[in-house]
């Protein structure tokens, strides 16, 4: 685990905020139960903010297992309401008289201590809770289970749990694929943009008129996707999912791509470069093979220089406690044959350079070349000769 997020020591990894009980946020069934919607890791919960604590000496099943960052989290199910809360596994011990486990509530619930609790282990879907006075037995056997061991690693957490995948990898987000899926079928479908309820099958919203549908391939004219714009409430989370949700950058109806791969005359020449390297034999090699035009090409070249341009689309993810940030992004990537020799280093041409930014800058950018900045585009490449 990771050991900036538990603490070694006993005294330390052990919250003065623990007791017997596991404590559940009361939660509210959709978006119109109250006003205003307070969410926490992708829960709705009722207002005022209130804990309500399993009944001891009751069952508590697990739906989920992952890891954040290498810290080991369950999501568990209130016995009785069927709500959903996360705690965080921080230690597990084995005894003559069964297996226990030390959870935390999840971060982000309040700027004090975490709360914490001891439960039982049935089995890996199942946890205990215990009575007052069983949990004042075994809170002493956790505290020298604690120094003596010094340390419980993410393995010994798996081999009671069972595999707990990072929230980042394929596996997890196949898992929640297949969730995604169940979960459509039954799903209430919000406005994008007026969050008012609609049909998944209205491609402009009925209430504001806003379209939903992605936007018109150049190759065929379709939409690129058949996903639209939508704000859904899950039981385990919330959000607006817009038409690219899931989209891998290819129109759905003829496959285009959208990244273009661009070959371009430019940069600084690259005759005195062939001079000393291996031109003649690529020549060569392009008439042994009849490749005329590429000749030609590459002797063009030798005057006006080689760019290899590839533009590619992407998402950047932020994520701070239950908050995901997605933004749109686009990557330029530039390769040149030969970079500047005599700029101040990182100030001229370079052999291979990159930038991403997402769509606002790029559109900053691009406002400013064709408007105040529009002169610097006006410029000609130009030289001299001091032999």
């Amino acid at each position: 685990m990771d050991t900036n997020d538990q603490p070694s020591g006993g005294r330390e990894l052990i919250s003065k905020n623990i007791d017997h009980t596991v404590l559940v946020p009361l939660q509210i069934s959709g978006p119109s139960a109250q006003r205003v919607v307070i969410e926490w890791r992708g829960l709705m919960l009722a207002s005022p903010l209130t804990l309500e604590p399993v009944a001891p000496s009751a069952r508590i099943l697990i739906s989920r297992r992952w890891t954040e960052r290498g810290v080991p989290f369950l999501k568990l199910i209130h016995p009785a309401r069927g709500t959903l809360v996360d705690y965080c596994v921080r230690w597990v011990m084995r005894s003559s008289v069964g297996c226990f486990a030390l959870i935390e509530m999840a971060p982000g619930w309040s700027d004090k201590e975490p709360h914490q609790t001891i439960v039982g282990v049935l089995d890996r879907d199942t946890l205990w809770t215990f009575l007052p006075e069983e949990f004042s037995q075994i809170l002493p056997e956790l505290r020298a289970d604690i120094n003596r061991r010094g340390e419980c690693s993410l393995a010994e957490v798996e081999a009671v749990f069972g595999k707990m995948p990072d929230h980042l990898s394929p596996e997890f987000r196949a898992e929640d694929a297949r969730a995604f899926e169940e979960r459509e079928k039954t799903i209430e479908i919000f406005c994008f943009s007026c969050e008012k309820p609609l049909k998944e099958s209205y491609a402009f919203c009925p209430h504001c008129g806003v379209s939903r549908v992605a936007p018109p391939c150049p190759g065929c004219s379709r939409p690129v996707t058949d996903a639209r714009d939508r704000r859904v409430y899950y039981r385990d989370e919330n959000g607006f999912y817009p038409w690219h949700y899931s989209w891998d950058g290819r129109c759905v109806n003829c496959g285009f791509e959208f990244a273009a791969n661009l070959q371009i005359s430019t940069g600084h020449k690259l005759f005195f470069e062939a001079l000393g390297g291996g031109f003649q034999q690529e020549l060569d090699e392009l008439k042994r093979q009849g490749r005329d035009d590429l000749i030609k090409e590459r002797v063009q070249n030798l005057y006006s220089g080689d760019s290899r341009i590839e533009i590619r689309g992407g998402e950047s993810v932020y994520m701070a406690f239950d908050d995901w940030d997605y933004q749109p992004i686009i990557e330029v990537r530039v390769k040149r044959g030969v970079a500047s020799n005599m700029n101040a280093p990182g100030s001229g041409l370079t052999k291979e350079s990159g930038i991403v930014m997402t769509l606002q800058e790029w559109q900053a950018v691009i406002d400013q070349l064709q408007g105040p900045l529009r002169v610097l585009m006006e410029r000609k490449n130009w030289s001299r000769d001091t032999t």
